[in-house]
């Protein structure tokens, strides 16, 4: 899953801090929950890819 660059992504980048660090106040509600789903949904691929790697290497 892409991380969609929303204003949020772009803020967290130019500030140096990930989307889970930032200020949800400092935007609107829609664009960090955007923003936050979008991270989540890459997180978890890559969670989910991970744990079946390790999964295989145990085998």
């Amino acid at each position: 899953h892409p991380i969609e660059m929303t204003r949020a992504v772009e803020q967290s980048g130019r500030f140096l801090s990930s989307i889970y660090e930032m200020d949800y106040r400092q935007m609107t509600r829609e664009t960090w929950r955007r923003a936050r789903m979008s991270f989540d949904r890459a997180y978890d691929e890559f969670q989910t890819t991970l744990v079946n790697a390790w999964d295989k290497l145990e085998d």
